[in-house]
Order: C-alpha cells, then sequence, then structure tokens
C-alpha cells in the first residue's frame, strides 16, 4: 500500500484558499506545512499561513498535520537559535507532540544570493540540538540527492531522522495520484539510496493537481500505511486492535439445573439429574443406588461428601450448585 502526503506553504494560499476537507476527501490525510526558515537573529521568515494551514488541515478531519523548517548554514549557537525558531511555531499550533516535524535542506535563492545555503555540518548540529529539546522526537530530512551530491556526497548513516528525497521524473501537471504512477510508482528513481540511507518518503514532483488546491502542489508518497507513517515520524504507535475474547470452555460436566433435596419419602425428587449426580458419586466410590430417585441414602451420601470437601453451604445435604460442581471437579480422596 502507499498512502500521500501533502506539503503546502503560503504559495499554495497565495492561488487561493486551501480546502482541506477537498484534500481529504481525495484521500490524503497527512499533510506537511512550511513553518519557518532560517535564523531569526538575521535573516529569516514564518510562514503566515502556517497556523491556519494547521488549524485548518486538524478541522477538516486530517489525521496527521506537521510543520517544516528550512535550514540555514550557521554556527552552532545559531543552528540552535533555529531550532528554538521551529518550535516556537510549533508552539502556536499545540507543539511538535500534536503532529510531525521536517527540515528542509536547500539552497533556496534568498538563502544562496546571503551565503546561507545550509551544510552538511548544518543538519548534524540541528539534529543535536532538536533532539536535546524534544528529548529524541523523530525529525524528517528533506535533502534531495542532487544538492547531497553538491555537499560532497558525505555519509548519511550517521544521521537519526529519516529520509524524505526529491525527485521530479515529470514536470507536466497531472492528477496526483496519476503522476506518481507516470513516474515510476513504487519503483520509480526516488526510493534509490543515496549516502547509505534508502528514503522513506519520496517527493515525486511539484506539479501535482490536488482537490481543494489551486494550482500545482508539492506531493510526498510513503510505501505503507497511515498506521505505519505515524509510527515513524512520531513516538506515538497507532492504537491496535483489542484481542478478540477468547472462547469460554464449554463445561467438563453436566450443568446443574436444580436444587437437589430429599422432601419426603412420599415425595422423592427424581429426574435425569438426580440420576446423573448418583452416577457420578458411585463412580467416585459411594455406596449409593443410581435409581433417579433423591431419597436418605442419597442425602446422606451428600452430607457425608459435604463434610469430606468442607464444603460451607446454606443447607446440609441438598445438592447446590457449589456441591454439584465439586461432585465432578474435586480431587477424589475417598
Amino acid at each position: 500500500m502507499t498512502i500521500f502526503i501533502s506539503d503546502i506553504s503560503h504559495h499554495d494560499n497565495d492561488r487561493g484558499p486551501i480546502n482541506f476537507a477537498s484534500v481529504r476527501g481525495a484521500g490524503i490525510d497527512i499533510v506537511i506545512a512550511k513553518a519557518t526558515e532560517a535564523d531569526p537573529a538575521g535573516y529569516h521568515f514564518m510562514d503566515p499561513k502556517f497556523v491556519g494551514n494547521v488549524t485548518n488541515a486538524r478541522r477538516a478531519g486530517i489525521k496527521l498535520v506537521g510543520g517544516y523548517h528550512c535550514l540555514s548554514a550557521g554556527t552552532d549557537s545559531g543552528v540552535k537559535r533555529q531550532v528554538d525558531f521551529f518550535l516556537q511555531a510549533l508552539n502556536q499550533v499545540g507543539g511538535y507532540a500534536k503532529g510531525w516535524a521536517m527540515i528542509d535542506v536547500e539552497p533556496f535563492p534568498e538563502l544562496k544570493s546571503r551565503g546561507l545555503s545550509p551544510k552538511f555540518d548544518d543538519i548534524e548540529a540541528f539534529e543535536a540540538h532538536w533532539a536535546d529539546a524534544t528529548k529524541g522526537w523523530p525529525l524528517g530530512l528533506y535533502l534531495p540527492k542532487w544538492y547531497w551530491e553538491e555537499m560532497g556526497s558525505p555519509t548519511l548513516t550517521k544521521l537519526k531522522g529519516f529520509l524524505v528525497s526529491s525527485n521530479y521524473p515529470i514536470s507536466a501537471r497531472q492528477p496526483f495520484k496519476t503522476l506518481y504512477a507516470h513516474d515510476g510508482g513504487d519503483a520509480g528513481p526516488g526510493w534509490h539510496s543515496y549516502g547509505g540511507k534508502t528514503p522513506s518518503v519520496w517527493q515525486y514532483a511539484s506539479s501535482d493537481a490536488v482537490p481543494g488546491i489551486t494550482g500545482n502542489c508539492d506531493m510526498n508518497a510513503f510505501k505503507g500505511t497511515e498506521a505505519q507513517f505515524i509510527t515513524l515520524a512520531t513516538h506515538l504507535v497507532a492504537p491496535t486492535p483489542p484481542p478478540a475474547p477468547k472462547p469460554i470452555p464449554a463445561p467438563s460436566h453436566p450443568a446443574w439445573k436444580r436444587v437437589l433435596v430429599n422432601h419426603s419419602p412420599k415425595a422423592l425428587m427424581h429426574g435425569d439429574d438426580v440420576k446423573e449426580w448418583q452416577a457420578q458419586m458411585k463412580k467416585r466410590g459411594w455406596k449409593i443406588g443410581v435409581d433417579g430417585y433423591y431419597g436418605n441414602e442419597s442425602m446422606n451420601v451428600c452430607l457425608a461428601f459435604q463434610r469430606e470437601k468442607k464444603l460451607h453451604v446454606p443447607h446440609g445435604g441438598q445438592v447446590d450448585k457449589l456441591t454439584w460442581d465439586t461432585s465432578w471437579t474435586a480431587p477424589i480422596t475417598k
């Protein structure tokens, strides 16, 4: 199974309001929205549509809504400020634990023109400060293969974040599921490993047509179920259905039906249940006739058996449910 994840920012809103009910109706139940960019001590940007996008997506019933930060180059303290800046935005929508988080590592023109294109060291520093601030909450790493190669193709195996690749085989506008299939689907090039990591998510196009979003839209694919993605991207584990109730075992002896009691010689209680109990007591070694009539002999055997097994019953000499069940379940000691 493959699910789809919509990537949005203020650019999508600038073309018209997003109808998240339509997005969800198209089968998209996971969304990531741009939150912040760069270091608040210098050039920086907080997406003015972030809070509204997250709020409206949740109201529409989108199951998991996250935010991402566009990383810029900086000193260690500058990268820490970027983590704090990102968390400040996430806190406006309930905090990182209410969704999922990702960093976007690209040399955007506004970063490149300022000499702020992110470097591999910045990724490592961001992961370290993020782990300290969130006690190890998962963090996705959006790092296109082409930019990874520009970085010198460093090994990615020491990075803890799950890899989100970017590869756009086709630039033509098409419905998002159709475009994924045309890009190669589950065997497409965006799933190829690099840096020692296999992508968990593939952003396969920026020209998708998505119901509810005006114009082209970035879309991602995940090979798995929504529950599996939730487990990957958060510390939450999708609830599992309760185990099926165990079948009640069939009783190992006949069911008790009534109290067996000795009324009087003229009106002895009788029936098949009397005969079953008498047969069981005879099998246990008691001297008792098996005639189906509960008389003095049966009553005396019952009294002796109750004393032997120390049964505390309201009326001695009567076969109540406890006495009946014990007649079949108690070890034979007589």
